[in-house]
């Protein structure tokens, strides 16, 4: 049994990246479920592959903020480089895949891109000083947190929407429900950046707990949250949503505590409270499964 978790404790980089991407393509699963729509398993492989790729590529381009971080998934990844050109081989097979169907939609190269745009210098950016230099969309304050979360919330849907040209007649749940798993993967971010912030300040990251501190983050998540709960609340006392959905809602509302309370109270370890913060794609796609069925 110890030689198995010391095997886990040395693959967990690679297998917290499949993790998300396997939650990923359930959710697309899920939701096309939800929509009604046919079963299209090419869909979730797609999903999967760029969540992949994407995140694969990352973990080679956060090296400063890793050595501070968490120095066995720098060295997982340093020692083994042939994941990145396997990261490049998906993300092409991907893009061609799409393109040979003709399926390929601006929203597939804009999620790329803003995948790429996320981890690599490529945007310029003039600072006083030092003149033009080249920065990460995840180094200026709020703006990673503020990007990985819609696009979370937007492409769960809009990958399955764009690729059958699907139409609903009333997009309102999905706007509630894609604006659910938005807020969720906020939090997510936030109180990654809070456990991290020792490696942003020596990336040079502009998170908001390295602005601002980790209490007044935590102060923001609350507000942020606490107006979403009194939203939800409306929503459902006017009869906009059923109590299905509302109950759902509430479960993904509370979901954050699972690991913002065991971190703060230093209750569990670090793998664990990884993998607690990114189930709530796990939730989100049982949530959407059972709506579906009820």
């Amino acid at each position: 049994m110890q030689s198995v978790y010391r095997y886990f404790l040395i693959f967990r980089p690679f297998l917290m990246i499949l993790y998300l991407a396997l939650g990923g393509m359930l959710c697309v699963f899920s939701a096309q479920a939800y929509l009604g729509m046919p079963l299209n398993y090419g869909l979730g492989i797609i999903s999967m592959g760029i969540i992949f790729a994407v995140y694969s590529l990352n973990r080679f381009t956060d090296t400063r903020e890793d050595f501070a971080n968490d120095l066995g998934s720098l060295m997982f990844f340093l020692e083994r480089k042939f994941l990145y050109a396997a990261a490049v081989i998906a993300l092409g097979g991907i893009v061609l895949t799409l393109a040979i169907f003709q399926k390929l939609s601006s929203y597939h190269l804009f999620l790329i891109a803003l995948g790429l745009f996320y981890s690599y210098r490529l945007l310029p950016w003039y600072r006083p000083g030092e003149g033009f230099i080249f920065r990460r969309l995840k180094e200026f304050i709020l703006v990673k947190n503020i990007l990985v979360a819609a696009l979370w919330g937007i492409s769960i849907f809009a990958i399955p929407l764009l690729f059958t040209d699907y139409a609903l007649a009333d997009y309102s749940m999905v706007y509630i429900l894609a604006a659910s798993i938005t807020l969720s993967t906020f939090n997510n971010t936030i109180c990654c950046d809070i456990r991290h912030i020792a490696g942003d300040q020596l990336a040079d990251n502009r998170t908001l707990p390295c602005q601002w501190g980790s209490k007044k983050s935590y102060l923001l998540l609350l507000a942020i949250n606490l107006l979403w709960l009194i939203l939800l609340v409306s929503v459902y006392f006017t009869n906009l949503i059923d109590w299905k959905h509302f109950l759902f809602l509430l479960l993904m509302f509370f979901h954050p505590l699972i690991y913002i309370l065991p971190y703060y109270y230093s209750s569990f370890q670090k793998t664990v409270i990884d993998f607690l913060s990114e189930s709530d794609l796990l939730l989100f796609m049982a949530g959407l499964a059972l709506l579906s069925i009820f």
